[in-house]
């Protein structure tokens, strides 16, 4: 049954529905479970599904129940657990409706409604928005997306992404740029940081890493998308902004995530000639790069923590295409920054897939053989140390996967070098390689020294 259906024969559920979120009850625990049913028959209700013959009807009945989600506005906005499962509750239903009528939540002057097949009827049978919710009920999704909870925001993200389905030219003036330059700061600030009190996942109680790392790689970073899509050059420039303003490296790290998650459309754009803004946008990376990848940079302050040694990594890695085809790019100062990154346990795999990234991509322009040296005498000390004289070559706790994409890299740098100079450099990215396993040969005499940790690694 539709909404509007619903609405002419049971005119008084949905109202009822509603009415049981943020209700009490004797035990807080019923309260919970009776407003989490209730959302989740509200959203089945609103959300996608069928659609009546009445048009008119059927467009009532979503501004209708955009007109009673209004009326929890000030539940939503309660500070503190009081008010976070009408927030939750407010933000599904809200992305529920935009999906069902993107065009009653946009606020179109004489926008078309859903057909009975689903599909989206012409203008022939277009119904007239009010509009009179449109703004209201996109300041509360702005508002409950600001919220501390992680789970309030995963439930809005839907809402601002159906919103952009809809043509810009169809929609409420501020339904465009401004409603998504109006997210970026709640999201790139907020929802995209570590908690300012987090030290390690080790000692992380209120929060876990798995959860933290499926939202900002899956809904934060769909909507970041949408946001750097909608406000252009305007969004690298609030990351340029963030950097140079961070007071933490959580905040720092926020700000490299955001630039890394808009990756693939950022190089569609730079490399797109026809693009308007091709050439800002490039003088805004190049930019973002040079600073991360200077020691004086105001990025590099923070990569003291492992967190944005990994976050870095990641981004550079994402953006190896961009180094390929520019060549001013901070080429060099993007691998001194990958093998500083090999230093820290958490950041190992990020920094060795982007290291070899780089390498594979721009091995023509590192193909010089002091280059190649330096390189890998800095990576060696991460991949394979050499032991001390007279001593057994200690275990390395790097996995196995990442040694090799550090030596993949390496290799592939050396094939490109003047032919004269393959054979020796070729041999000296093996050299420590092969200290090792002599050391084990030479003083492994005991069974526990043959068997130990670091002979078992070397016949991997």
């Amino acid at each position: 049954m539709s909404p509007g259906q619903l609405a002419a024969q049971h005119p008084q559920l949905l109202t009822c529905l509603f009415s049981l979120l943020g209700a009490t009850a004797t035990e807080a625990v019923t309260a919970e479970r009776i407003e989490t049913l209730a959302c989740e028959i509200l959203c089945e209700l609103l959300g996608p599904g069928p659609v009546g013959q009445d048009l008119q009807q059927e467009r009532l009945a979503v501004e209708a129940a955009m007109g009673a989600l209004l009326a929890l506005r000030d539940l939503a906005l309660t500070p503190g657990a009081q008010g976070t499962g009408v927030a939750r509750c407010a933000a599904s239903i809200a992305s529920a409706l935009a999906q069902r009528d993107t065009e009653a939540v946009c606020g179109n002057a004489a926008a078309p409604v859903p057909a009975a097949n689903g599909a989206i009827s012409n203008g022939t049978a277009a119904v007239a928005v009010s509009g009179q919710h449109v703004l209201p009920l996109a300041e509360l999704m702005l508002h409950l997306v600001a919220r501390p909870e992680r789970a309030v925001c995963e439930s809005a993200v839907e809402y601002f992404l159906m919103v952009n389905t809809l043509p810009t030219d169809e929609r409420h003036p501020q339904m465009v740029g401004p409603l998504y330059l109006s997210l970026l700061q709640p999201l790139m600030k907020g929802r995209a940081c570590y908690a300012q009190q987090f030290v390690s996942w080790n000692e992380e109680v209120d929060d876990d890493e798995e959860a933290f790392h499926r939202f900002r790689d899956q809904s934060l970073s769909e909507l970041l998308e949408t946001v750097y899509l909608m406000t252009g050059t305007t969004y690298l420039s609030s990351i340029q902004d963030s950097i140079n303003s961070a007071q933490s490296w959580q905040q720092a790290e926020a700000a490299l995530y955001c630039l890394k998650a808009v990756a693939r459309p950022v190089k569609n754009h730079v490399t797109n000639t026809a693009y308007q803004h091709a050439a800002q946008t490039s003088e805004l990376l190049m930019a973002l790069f040079t600073d991360l990848c200077s020691p004086q940079g105001r990025a590099a302050a923070y990569l003291s923590s492992p967190y944005t040694c990994a976050t870095a990594a990641s981004l550079i890695g994402a953006y190896a295409p961009w180094f390929d085809v520019t060549p001013a790019a901070p080429l060099e100062g993007a691998l001194r920054l990958l093998l500083h990154a090999l230093g820290f346990p958490y950041s190992w795999h990020a920094a060795a897939g982007a290291f070899k990234a780089l390498c594979m991509r721009c091995a023509s322009r590192l193909s010089s053989a002091p280059l190649l040296q330096g390189l890998a005498s800095v990576a060696d000390g991460a991949i394979a140390p050499v032991p001390q004289a007279g001593q057994v070559a200690a275990y390395v706790p790097m996995p196995l996967e990442d040694r090799q994409a550090v030596v993949e890299g390496l290799a592939r740098v050396a094939t490109l070098l003047p032919v004269q100079d393959v054979l020796d450099n070729a041999l000296n990215l093996q050299q420590p390689h092969l200290a090792r396993t002599q050391s084990i040969i030479t003083h492994g005499s005991t069974t526990a020294a043959r068997g130990g940790a670091a002979a078992k690694q070397l016949l991997q």
